[in-house]
């Protein structure tokens, strides 16, 4: 992290919860800017505009301006964020009615292509301005939107009700339960539209499909959230540092961390620095700084032919003093 001249950062972090709670931040953050992009004051909440939002409880301090909508009780909540779903949405306005429009716009979206495919597929060799001046297709593109929208909104409430259930099981239950109601609310909104058809015709069916559906997703979500934690971004130097062997053989440890799916970040001859005002107190540069997915940081040192191994253990021990308060492990390698 860079900042003016004459400036030192010594920030790496910070790493939060899903509602934006400070999990844990080495150095102090070079501007105001916090979960989400949003202005944190110094207490630690954010401006969001209509309302001030405390991530350490996932609420907002008062009251949501709008009184949600009575056929999504998760949405009557008044200080609840983004329906308890903070993965997938974001809040910038304070007010409720944002994200829910958001996943009732995108599902009217999707619901008006797929309406609007379905017809043209079921009546080929139409030209495009053929299909715009058909009554039919039209009506399918309009019920499909309105489906759509209906599901996107159902499917909104109910993810903001099961997020948050624990591990693969939880995910899958938690895809196949939003993805039923969001598929059978759309059936039967479509039902409602179309003439001649009962309501809950075919609704087992899209529920069950819906279900289906939504578990996989589920499943492949939380696999890739699982990927992702385990996967360390390695930030190399801009040019090795010291002798080929001794380069060698950090790049071989680099190597073998990032492959056991523990870390995090893996820094490479990064120089932490401390201090205030433009003073640098104290200033080193280990060969490797890497952080756990738990949060906690590892020092790697490899003995070269210019140091000593007691010079790297008084080397270790004044880096491991940097990190007051923080759970650190150092190891030193003999190639």
């Amino acid at each position: 992290m860079s900042g003016p001249i004459g400036s030192t950062w010594n920030y790496l972090g910070p790493q939060l919860a899903p509602f934006g709670a400070l999990l844990w931040q080495q150095g102090t953050a070079p501007g105001p800017w916090g979960f989400a992009g949003e202005f944190q004051d110094p207490t630690g909440l954010l401006y969001l505009r209509a309302r001030w939002y405390d991530p350490a409880t996932g609420r907002f301090l008062t009251r949501d301006p709008f009184p949600g909508l009575a056929v999504l009780p998760s949405t009557q909540h008044p200080y609840v964020y983004v329906g308890n779903n903070p993965v997938n949405l974001v809040d910038p306005s304070g007010e409720f009615i944002v994200p829910l429009l958001l996943a009732v716009g995108v599902g009217a979206a999707i619901g008006g292509v797929g309406g609007g495919v379905g017809y043209a597929l079921a009546h080929p060799g139409g030209r495009p301005e053929d299909y715009l001046h058909d009554a039919g297709f039209r009506r399918a593109v309009g019920v499909g939107a309105l489906s759509g929208a209906v599901a996107g909104g159902v499917g909104f409430g109910v993810g903001g009700l099961v997020a948050g259930l624990p591990g693969l099981g939880g995910a899958v239950l938690g895809g196949a339960l939003t993805g039923a109601a969001a598929s059978g609310a759309g059936q039967a909104m479509a039902n409602v539209l179309t003439p001649c058809v009962k309501w809950n015709a075919g609704l087992d069916r899209a529920m069950f499909w819906g279900g289906v559906t939504g578990g996989i997703a589920g499943s492949v979500g939380w696999k890739i959230g699982q990927w992702r934690a385990g996967r360390a971004a390695v930030h190399w130097p801009s040019r090795p540092h010291g002798a080929p062997d001794h380069w060698n053989t950090i790049q071989q440890e680099v190597q073998r961390m990032a492959k056991s799916g523990k870390y995090s970040s893996i820094f490479v001859h990064k120089t932490i620095s401390t201090g205030t005002g433009g003073q640098v107190q104290s200033r080193v540069m280990p060969d490797i700084l890497a952080r756990t997915t738990t949060g906690k940081y590892v020092i790697v040192e490899v003995v070269s032919p210019s140091q000593t191994y007691a010079e790297l253990q008084a080397k270790m021990n004044k880096i491991i003093q940097m990190f007051v308060g923080l759970s650190v492990e150092g190891r030193i390698i003999q190639p």
